[in-house]
Protein backbone atom coordinates (compact mmCIF):
# COMPACT_ATOMS: atom_id res chain seq x y z
CA UNK A 1 0.00 0.00 0.00
CA UNK A 2 1.17 3.48 -1.07
CA UNK A 3 0.09 6.63 0.10
CA UNK A 4 -0.26 9.84 -2.01
CA UNK A 5 -0.85 13.70 -0.38
CA UNK A 6 -4.35 14.52 -1.55
CA UNK A 7 -6.92 17.58 -0.24
CA UNK A 8 -10.38 17.04 0.23
CA UNK A 9 -12.41 19.06 -2.49
CA UNK A 10 -15.14 20.08 0.12
CA UNK A 11 -13.37 21.33 3.12
CA UNK A 12 -10.02 21.65 2.04
CA UNK A 13 -8.44 19.24 4.65
CA UNK A 14 -4.82 17.88 3.79
CA UNK A 15 -4.56 14.08 4.00
CA UNK A 16 -3.09 10.83 2.87
CA UNK A 17 -5.16 8.71 0.33
CA UNK A 18 -4.37 5.11 -0.69
CA UNK A 19 -2.87 5.39 -4.58
CA UNK A 20 -4.35 2.11 -5.27
CA UNK A 21 -7.99 3.33 -4.12
CA UNK A 22 -10.64 5.08 -6.30
CA UNK A 23 -12.06 7.24 -3.90
CA UNK A 24 -11.23 8.53 -0.55
CA UNK A 25 -13.20 9.62 2.74
CA UNK A 26 -12.26 13.29 4.17
CA UNK A 27 -11.87 12.20 7.96
CA UNK A 28 -12.84 15.94 8.38
CA UNK A 29 -16.15 16.59 7.03
CA UNK A 30 -17.05 13.03 5.96
CA UNK A 31 -17.11 13.96 2.05
CA UNK A 32 -16.18 11.13 -0.14
CA UNK A 33 -14.64 12.88 -3.02
CA UNK A 34 -12.07 10.99 -5.63
CA UNK A 35 -8.48 10.44 -5.00
CA UNK A 36 -7.40 11.96 -8.08
CA UNK A 37 -9.33 14.95 -7.90
CA UNK A 38 -8.43 15.53 -4.06
CA UNK A 39 -4.18 14.77 -5.58
CA UNK A 40 -5.44 17.71 -7.96
CA UNK A 41 -7.14 19.91 -5.67
CA UNK A 42 -4.03 19.37 -3.35
CA UNK A 43 -1.33 20.60 -6.51
CA UNK A 44 -2.83 23.63 -7.72
CA UNK A 45 -2.87 24.76 -4.16
CA UNK A 46 0.64 23.62 -2.77
CA UNK A 47 1.84 27.54 -3.13
CA UNK A 48 -0.42 28.18 -0.33
CA UNK A 49 0.68 25.50 1.86
CA UNK A 50 3.98 25.06 1.29
CA UNK A 51 6.18 22.11 1.43
CA UNK A 52 4.06 18.48 1.65
CA UNK A 53 2.76 17.56 5.26
CA UNK A 54 4.04 14.80 7.07
CA UNK A 55 1.92 11.38 5.90
CA UNK A 56 0.81 10.11 9.10
CA UNK A 57 -2.19 7.46 10.07
CA UNK A 58 -3.51 8.59 12.94
CA UNK A 59 -4.31 12.15 14.26
CA UNK A 60 -1.85 13.88 16.15
CA UNK A 61 -3.25 15.56 19.73
CA UNK A 62 -1.26 17.79 21.34
CA UNK A 63 -2.89 19.32 24.97
CA UNK A 64 -6.16 20.71 23.75
CA UNK A 65 -5.54 20.78 19.86
CA UNK A 66 -6.74 17.92 18.01
CA UNK A 67 -4.34 17.53 15.25
CA UNK A 68 -4.73 15.56 11.59
CA UNK A 69 -1.75 15.97 9.10
CA UNK A 70 -1.03 19.83 9.69
CA UNK A 71 -4.57 20.73 10.24
CA UNK A 72 -6.01 22.49 12.95
CA UNK A 73 -9.56 21.25 13.42
CA UNK A 74 -10.39 21.59 16.78
CA UNK A 75 -9.28 23.13 20.72
CA UNK A 76 -11.07 21.88 23.59
CA UNK A 77 -9.05 24.07 26.31
CA UNK A 78 -9.97 26.67 28.34
CA UNK A 79 -7.32 28.89 28.43
CA UNK A 80 -8.14 32.52 27.24
CA UNK A 81 -4.60 33.22 25.05
CA UNK A 82 -4.06 30.35 23.20
CA UNK A 83 -1.24 29.95 21.37
CA UNK A 84 -1.09 27.26 18.20
CA UNK A 85 1.89 24.66 18.00
CA UNK A 86 4.39 24.83 15.49
CA UNK A 87 3.74 22.87 12.68
CA UNK A 88 -0.23 23.45 11.96
CA UNK A 89 -0.72 24.77 8.62
CA UNK A 90 -4.47 25.37 8.41
CA UNK A 91 -6.37 26.13 10.75
CA UNK A 92 -10.15 24.74 10.79
CA UNK A 93 -11.76 23.40 7.89
CA UNK A 94 -14.82 24.63 5.95
CA UNK A 95 -16.97 21.83 7.88
CA UNK A 96 -15.36 22.38 10.72
CA UNK A 97 -14.16 25.87 13.15
CA UNK A 98 -10.73 25.80 14.53
CA UNK A 99 -12.19 27.26 17.82
CA UNK A 100 -15.69 26.34 17.46
CA UNK A 101 -17.67 29.69 18.64
CA UNK A 102 -15.13 29.56 21.86
CA UNK A 103 -16.82 32.64 23.38
CA UNK A 104 -13.73 33.09 25.80
CA UNK A 105 -10.37 32.86 23.85
CA UNK A 106 -9.09 36.67 23.94
CA UNK A 107 -5.88 36.24 22.00
CA UNK A 108 -4.53 33.87 19.76
CA UNK A 109 -0.84 33.10 18.62
CA UNK A 110 -0.14 31.07 15.08
CA UNK A 111 2.95 30.08 14.36
CA UNK A 112 4.74 30.68 11.02
CA UNK A 113 4.10 27.88 9.24
CA UNK A 114 0.21 28.61 9.28
CA UNK A 115 -0.49 29.62 5.82
CA UNK A 116 -4.20 28.80 5.83
CA UNK A 117 -7.30 29.91 8.00
CA UNK A 118 -10.11 28.25 6.82
CA UNK A 119 -13.63 29.67 6.25
CA UNK A 120 -15.29 30.02 9.50
CA UNK A 121 -12.53 29.43 11.43
CA UNK A 122 -13.23 31.87 14.25
CA UNK A 123 -16.72 33.26 13.42
CA UNK A 124 -18.66 33.64 16.68
CA UNK A 125 -15.61 34.23 19.23
CA UNK A 126 -17.07 37.38 20.29
CA UNK A 127 -14.52 37.31 23.06
CA UNK A 128 -11.17 37.32 20.68
CA UNK A 129 -9.12 40.68 20.86
CA UNK A 130 -6.07 39.87 19.23
CA UNK A 131 -4.85 37.46 16.98
CA UNK A 132 -1.13 37.31 15.15
CA UNK A 133 -1.43 36.34 11.42
CA UNK A 134 1.46 36.93 9.46
CA UNK A 135 2.23 34.21 7.91
CA UNK A 136 -0.94 33.29 6.74
CA UNK A 137 -1.83 33.38 2.81
CA UNK A 138 -5.38 32.58 2.67
CA UNK A 139 -8.58 33.57 4.69
CA UNK A 140 -11.63 31.56 4.32
CA UNK A 141 -15.12 33.33 3.79
CA UNK A 142 -16.52 34.74 7.23
CA UNK A 143 -13.36 33.54 9.12
CA UNK A 144 -13.74 36.02 11.89
CA UNK A 145 -17.69 36.84 11.48
CA UNK A 146 -19.49 38.19 14.53
CA UNK A 147 -15.45 38.76 16.52
CA UNK A 148 -17.07 41.58 17.55
CA UNK A 149 -14.10 42.21 20.18
CA UNK A 150 -11.28 42.18 17.86
CA UNK A 151 -9.24 45.16 17.59
CA UNK A 152 -5.73 44.09 16.52
CA UNK A 153 -5.67 42.32 13.65
CA UNK A 154 -3.13 43.29 10.84
CA UNK A 155 -4.01 41.84 7.66
CA UNK A 156 -1.01 39.74 6.35
CA UNK A 157 0.96 41.22 3.46
CA UNK A 158 0.69 37.78 1.59
CA UNK A 159 -3.06 37.68 0.57
CA UNK A 160 -4.57 38.29 -2.81
CA UNK A 161 -8.04 38.49 -2.01
CA UNK A 162 -10.60 39.52 1.49
CA UNK A 163 -12.99 36.84 0.92
CA UNK A 164 -17.00 37.56 1.46
CA UNK A 165 -17.91 38.30 4.77
CA UNK A 166 -14.34 37.76 6.66
CA UNK A 167 -14.67 40.39 9.17
CA UNK A 168 -18.01 41.16 9.03
CA UNK A 169 -19.02 42.57 12.56
CA UNK A 170 -15.66 43.06 13.84
CA UNK A 171 -16.81 46.28 15.36
CA UNK A 172 -13.81 46.72 16.86
CA UNK A 173 -11.56 47.29 14.07
CA UNK A 174 -10.89 50.90 14.07
CA UNK A 175 -7.58 51.31 11.40
CA UNK A 176 -7.69 48.22 8.57
CA UNK A 177 -5.16 48.72 6.18
CA UNK A 178 -5.62 46.88 2.91
CA UNK A 179 -2.03 44.52 2.08
CA UNK A 180 -0.36 45.56 -1.62
CA UNK A 181 -1.23 41.98 -3.19
CA UNK A 182 -4.88 42.31 -2.29
CA UNK A 183 -7.48 42.91 -5.90
CA UNK A 184 -10.71 41.87 -4.51
CA UNK A 185 -12.30 42.94 -1.22
CA UNK A 186 -15.25 40.59 -0.89
CA UNK A 187 -19.39 41.62 -0.55
CA UNK A 188 -19.81 42.21 3.47
CA UNK A 189 -16.28 41.66 4.19
CA UNK A 190 -16.43 44.67 6.68
CA UNK A 191 -20.20 45.16 6.78
CA UNK A 192 -21.17 46.44 10.23
CA UNK A 193 -17.45 47.42 11.39
CA UNK A 194 -18.80 50.59 13.41
CA UNK A 195 -15.70 51.38 14.92
CA UNK A 196 -13.52 51.70 11.93
CA UNK A 197 -11.62 55.10 11.37
CA UNK A 198 -9.58 54.92 9.13
CA UNK A 199 -9.33 52.93 5.91
CA UNK A 200 -6.51 52.27 4.02
CA UNK A 201 -7.19 50.72 0.41
CA UNK A 202 -3.97 49.43 -1.44
CA UNK A 203 -2.73 50.62 -5.34
CA UNK A 204 -4.00 47.28 -7.25
CA UNK A 205 -6.91 47.14 -5.74
CA UNK A 206 -9.74 46.83 -8.67
CA UNK A 207 -13.34 45.75 -6.90
CA UNK A 208 -15.08 46.95 -3.73
CA UNK A 209 -17.87 44.14 -3.46
CA UNK A 210 -21.65 44.36 -2.40
CA UNK A 211 -21.54 45.72 0.87
CA UNK A 212 -18.45 45.57 1.95
CA UNK A 213 -17.72 47.70 4.42
CA UNK A 214 -22.06 49.23 5.01
CA UNK A 215 -22.48 51.07 8.37
CA UNK A 216 -19.03 51.36 9.06
CA UNK A 217 -20.55 54.88 10.59
CA UNK A 218 -16.98 56.13 11.79
CA UNK A 219 -15.11 56.60 8.42
CA UNK A 220 -14.58 59.99 7.55
CA UNK A 221 -12.97 60.32 4.15
CA UNK A 222 -11.85 57.98 1.95
CA UNK A 223 -8.76 57.96 -0.73
CA UNK A 224 -9.84 55.12 -3.85
CA UNK A 225 -6.72 53.90 -6.06
CA UNK A 226 -6.60 54.66 -9.32
CA UNK A 227 -6.73 51.39 -10.22
CA UNK A 228 -9.64 50.93 -8.70
CA UNK A 229 -12.51 49.70 -11.58
CA UNK A 230 -15.41 48.90 -9.58
CA UNK A 231 -17.46 49.68 -6.29
CA UNK A 232 -20.35 47.72 -6.33
CA UNK A 233 -23.80 48.56 -5.01
CA UNK A 234 -24.36 49.20 -1.62
CA UNK A 235 -20.37 49.51 -0.04
CA UNK A 236 -20.60 52.33 1.62
CA UNK A 237 -24.34 52.57 2.26
CA UNK A 238 -24.84 53.76 5.62
CA UNK A 239 -21.17 54.75 6.30
CA UNK A 240 -23.14 58.35 7.98
CA UNK A 241 -19.83 60.00 9.00
CA UNK A 242 -18.65 60.18 5.69
CA UNK A 243 -17.42 63.18 4.53
CA UNK A 244 -14.80 63.30 1.52
CA UNK A 245 -14.10 60.91 -0.98
CA UNK A 246 -11.63 60.43 -3.54
CA UNK A 247 -12.37 58.47 -7.05
CA UNK A 248 -9.79 57.81 -9.65
CA UNK A 249 -11.70 58.35 -13.21
CA UNK A 250 -11.50 54.73 -14.04
CA UNK A 251 -13.64 53.85 -11.10
CA UNK A 252 -17.44 52.86 -12.23
CA UNK A 253 -19.66 52.75 -9.29
CA UNK A 254 -22.94 50.49 -8.46
CA UNK A 255 -26.31 51.67 -7.80
CA UNK A 256 -27.01 52.97 -4.23
CA UNK A 257 -22.91 52.43 -3.48
CA UNK A 258 -23.17 55.43 -1.13
CA UNK A 259 -26.42 55.54 0.02
CA UNK A 260 -27.26 56.77 3.26
CA UNK A 261 -23.92 59.02 3.91
CA UNK A 262 -25.44 62.25 4.96
CA UNK A 263 -22.40 63.98 4.99
CA UNK A 264 -21.24 63.72 2.03
CA UNK A 265 -20.63 66.73 0.05
CA UNK A 266 -17.18 66.70 -0.84
CA UNK A 267 -16.36 64.42 -4.13
CA UNK A 268 -13.39 64.76 -6.14
CA UNK A 269 -14.11 62.48 -8.96
CA UNK A 270 -14.75 62.99 -12.64
CA UNK A 271 -17.80 60.55 -13.31
CA UNK A 272 -19.33 62.14 -10.77
CA UNK A 273 -22.18 63.64 -12.94
CA UNK A 274 -22.83 60.34 -14.50
CA UNK A 275 -22.93 58.90 -11.85
CA UNK A 276 -25.08 61.32 -9.26
CA UNK A 277 -27.87 59.00 -7.89
CA UNK A 278 -25.10 57.25 -6.10
CA UNK A 279 -24.52 59.91 -3.72
CA UNK A 280 -28.07 61.24 -2.69
CA UNK A 281 -26.77 63.77 0.25
CA UNK A 282 -24.45 65.75 -2.80
CA UNK A 283 -27.25 65.31 -5.44
CA UNK A 284 -29.98 67.23 -2.90
CA UNK A 285 -27.12 69.64 -1.98
CA UNK A 286 -26.09 70.05 -5.88
CA UNK A 287 -30.18 70.62 -6.75
CA UNK A 288 -30.52 73.15 -3.99
CA UNK A 289 -27.44 75.22 -5.04
CA UNK A 290 -28.52 75.32 -8.33
CA UNK A 291 -31.59 76.50 -7.72
CA UNK A 292 -30.41 79.44 -5.75
CA UNK A 293 -27.80 80.23 -8.50
CA UNK A 294 -25.01 79.04 -6.29
CA UNK A 295 -21.86 76.91 -7.34
CA UNK A 296 -22.57 73.15 -7.18
CA UNK A 297 -19.05 72.81 -6.43
CA UNK A 298 -17.96 75.22 -3.50
CA UNK A 299 -21.54 76.77 -2.94
CA UNK A 300 -20.36 80.45 -3.97
CA UNK A 301 -22.34 83.29 -6.27
CA UNK A 302 -22.77 82.55 -9.73
CA UNK A 303 -22.38 85.36 -12.63
CA UNK A 304 -22.91 85.75 -16.21
CA UNK A 305 -25.77 85.03 -18.06
CA UNK A 306 -24.82 82.51 -21.04
CA UNK A 307 -21.85 81.39 -19.05
CA UNK A 308 -22.32 81.45 -15.53
CA UNK A 309 -19.11 81.50 -13.11
CA UNK A 310 -18.20 80.91 -9.81
CA UNK A 311 -16.95 83.62 -8.75
CA UNK A 312 -15.50 81.96 -5.49
CA UNK A 313 -13.74 78.87 -7.26
CA UNK A 314 -13.85 79.90 -10.88
CA UNK A 315 -15.73 76.69 -12.31
CA UNK A 316 -17.81 77.37 -14.85
CA UNK A 317 -21.61 75.81 -14.80
CA UNK A 318 -22.32 73.31 -17.54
Amino acid sequence: MSFVQVRCVKCGGLLAADRDTVVSSCPFCRNSFSVSDGERYFSETVDIIGDLVTVSDMPVSSDCFDILRGVLYRYSGEAQDVTVPSGVRVIGTNEHNGFFEDVSVTAVHLPDTVKTISAHAFSGCASLEKIDMSSVVSIGEGAFEGCSQLAGAELPKGIREIKERSFYGCRSLRNVKIPDGVREIGSFAFKECTDMEVLSLNEGLEVIGIHAFEKCRRLKRIYFPDSLLKIESGAFDGCESLEEVYIGAQTNIGRDSFSGCMRLLKIEYEKRSQYLDAFPSYKSMMEKRRANNRCEFCGGELKGIVRKVCVSCGREQV
